[in-house]
């Protein structure tokens, strides 16, 4: 019975996690009374959850955005205004993503954007934006759930997440 309580909310919180997108969801037990859960994500539905982070700049880093998964890393292209307003130009980011402490480490690692350097206060507001998105999607104000790990292939996004009951 208690098996049944457990699965059954991890269950709607995987598909919650996945949003009704085509993203996989993996359970399986973990063999001490959690559950581990695997969220297997799209280069369209990680697209989404750029453009989402970006949208929440007042000023984007970047619009009309295409996100390119690599092994290792998420590469970003699209335009952005440039400051004195003659015009967009074509610029490309690629962010790095890690676990530490259950949570979400995410890092602009490559810059490539007409006026902007990698220490740019915006750069590291976008970073926070992605960590606090892949945060909020693995907890869901749930404390018994841990994010334990994020890996990119060149086809997919996975977040990895260990659910315990809480006492």
């Amino acid at each position: 019975m208690f098996k049944r309580l457990i699965i059954v909310p991890l269950v709607l919180l995987a598909f919650v996690l996945v949003g009704c997108r085509e993203g996989q969801v993996n359970i399986e037990a973990d063999g001490s009374g959690g559950v581990n859960i695997s969220l297997n994500l799209t280069e369209a539905e990680v697209n989404a959850l750029v453009v989402d982070a970006l949208n929440a700049q007042g000023d984007p880093v970047l619009r009309d955005t295409q996100v390119d998964l690599r092994s290792g890393e998420i590469v970003v292209s699209g335009t952005h205004d440039r400051r004195d307003g003659s015009g967009p130009v074509s610029g490309t980011l690629a962010i790095r993503a890690s676990v530490s402490g259950g949570q979400p480490q995410i890092s602009v690692s490559s810059l490539n954007i007409e006026g902007f350097a990698l220490d740019d206060a915006r750069i590291a507001d976008l970073n926070e934006r992605i960590a606090a998105g892949i945060a909020a999607s693995a907890n869901r104000d749930n404390n018994g759930v841990t994010l334990t790990g994020i890996t990119i292939t060149d086809t997919t996004l996975t977040i990895s997440i260990n659910a315990r009951r809480v006492e």
